[in-house]
């Protein structure tokens, strides 16, 4: 990854639009929180106490460390260089830096490989629509229920525009083209939220080159409207939150990942549809046990197939809330495409996905980057 960044960066030097850019972003950066102009080993050691010792507070933000060194910058003044030879270049160096395998993405066999061959030759529109943490809650209640939807208490262009006194004391707050922590607000007392710090944060969010598709190039984020929304903060009379994952391959779930002890060190159990532990990476968390199955587990199996019946590949995120499910998010690359899976699973999950007829052409990538410039 550091010949990757030396490469982008000697790439784009001259360029004075970037200069101004990243000038731009330090500005942000510091404004956000002045402790980053302290050495890099004390700010990176301030963040991660920070993070650690954040999840009992009023309001959690994400951590500033993300805009330090923001590579989705360089992907944006990229992609307005060259195209489809670039983002196939990115991904490349990604995926051997992260993995420590070269993907062949002419001819992919595995399941990152076709992740990410997807990415470069096959477009829906509905997956936009999926993507959108705002118009995916149309798609769940058309598709199976508006029970299954969180719910929304409002959605703004403009940050300015936001009413928060009008906003409960409890909500999450979060970006419609974001994704994991990074570009979501947790508030468990409104009257603890700093609004002028919070407003910072979400128009940052809200700028083009901060797109999940700028982070290695995820096209179903691309054209998604910048947005941001808030909606119900999810608290279990348990204490725990707990993610059900489900694998859905053209249709059928394969495998299911549950993501558990997320108040202590988070645990990323994978299992097979005969509720067998299956460890694909040296990171799955391993368990000589069974799994037991929630009484909502038929429920949650039943609507991840019928939400995944359009798309060759998507993951159907689930919470469940004292016995009430809520989908989470639709995601059509888990991890990326740049899980950490031992190569044997990789081609056997690979194996699972049958890819769809190629409905981008190069030559048409490479047409539209031309236009723009």
């Amino acid at each position: 990854m550091k010949f990757l960044k030396q490469a982008v960066k000697k790439y784009l030097r001259k360029s004075k639009f970037f200069k101004k850019i990243i000038k731009k972003l330090n500005e942000v950066a510091r404004q956000e929180d002045p402790s980053i102009q302290k050495s890099k080993a004390k700010s990176t050691s301030k963040n991660t106490s920070n993070a650690s010792s954040g999840r009992g507070k009023d309001v959690i933000y994400p951590l500033i460390k993300e805009y330090k060194y923001n590579k989705r910058i360089y992907n944006y003044l990229l992609e307005n260089q060259d195209g489809y030879s670039i983002k196939k270049w990115v991904i490349e160096q990604m995926y051997y830096s992260t993995i420590g395998r070269f993907p062949n993405l002419d001819h992919p066999q595995s399941l990152n490989e076709k992740m990410q061959w997807m990415r470069l030759h096959y477009h829906d529109p509905l997956m936009v629509k999926c993507v959108d943490k705002c118009s995916f809650k149309d798609y769940i209640k058309e598709h199976v229920g508006e029970e299954y939807v969180v719910p929304l208490y409002g959605v703004w262009e403009n940050v300015n525009d936001i009413d928060f006194e009008a906003l409960p004391d409890k909500f999450a707050i979060k970006s419609t083209w974001g994704w994991g922590d990074l570009q979501n607000i947790l508030v468990k007392n409104k009257s603890a939220l700093d609004l002028h710090k919070t407003k910072s944060l979400l128009s940052n969010w809200l700028m083009p080159w901060n797109n999940y598709y700028y982070q290695s190039f995820e096209w179903d984020s691309k054209d998604i409207p910048p947005r941001i929304i808030a909606e119900q903060l999810l608290e279990p009379e348990c204490g725990e939150i707990i993610d059900y994952k489900f694998y859905c391959y053209n249709g059928i779930c394969r495998h299911f990942l549950v993501c558990s002890d997320r108040k202590t060190k988070t645990k990323y159990t994978n299992y097979d549809m005969n509720m067998n532990c299956m460890k694909l990476s040296p990171n799955s968390h391993v368990t000589d046990q069974k799994f037991e199955k929630p009484p909502t587990f038929s429920t949650m199996l039943h609507i991840a197939e019928e939400l995944a019946k359009p798309f060759p590949l998507v993951r159907v995120d689930f919470y469940d809330i004292d016995g009430r499910i809520y989908v989470g998010e639709l995601t059509f690359s888990p991890g990326g495409g740049f899980n950490t899976y031992y190569e044997e699973w990789d081609n056997r999950l690979g194996s699972f996905l049958m890819l769809p007829e190629a409905n981008v052409a190069v030559s048409e990538t490479t047409r539209i980057c031309k236009e723009r410039l």
